[in-house]
């Protein structure tokens, strides 16, 4: 069996057999490791590279002044740096839900999927809940694979530029993972 290093790459063997090994050098062998990371997530919401799109809504979303009952897929980039042309870490891939009909806000389900750097090949999960226009939105972070197994935290958004056409947000996430 093909296992790699506990937090030294992603295995080459995924099975369940695999990852009750693993799980079992965990429990007799490791601390949890605290990790940060600090990016940015750009989305578009029109032209040829939209990351954003809707794909339902309930026959009221229009009329409604929170957007309640709108679901929107997600597919977006993360950088380095603010700037759209840095360096390509990741996509962000998911959804979002406009749940409330008193506030402007959505839950939203994300994985992260970084494909450079540190934690290429291992992706984070977070789930949550998000007051639309708060400065600073706190989610829960869930999960992880590949280098991040059993990640459990926090990630904070802040909206850095937004418009019509697209938005960056600055990313923080702080966790502890095996």
């Amino acid at each position: 069996m093909n296992m790699a290093p506990l937090g030294g790459g992603i295995p080459d063997d995924q099975s369940p057999g695999a990852v009750a090994e693993w799980f079992e050098k965990v429990a007799d062998h490791l601390q949890p490791k605290l990790s940060k990371l600090h990016f940015y997530l750009h989305n578009n919401f029109t032209g040829n590279k939209t990351t954003v799109v809707q794909v339902a809504q309930a026959n009221s979303t229009s009329t409604s002044p929170t957007r309640f009952g709108q679901v929107l897929v997600l597919d977006g980039l993360l950088t380095v740096t603010p700037d759209v042309n840095s360096k390509e870490i990741g996509r962000v891939q998911g959804l979002f839900v406009f749940t409330s009909q008193e506030e402007l806000d959505f839950s939203t389900t994300l994985t992260f999927v970084f494909s450079d750097g540190k934690y290429r090949g291992s992706s984070l999960q977070l789930i949550g809940w998000s007051p639309f226009e708060k400065q600073y939105r706190e989610f829960p972070l869930v999960g992880g694979s590949g280098d991040l197994r059993l990640a459990q935290g926090i990630g904070t958004f802040q909206t850095l530029a937004r418009d019509a056409a697209s938005e960056t947000l600055q990313v923080d996430f702080i966790f502890f993972h095996y």
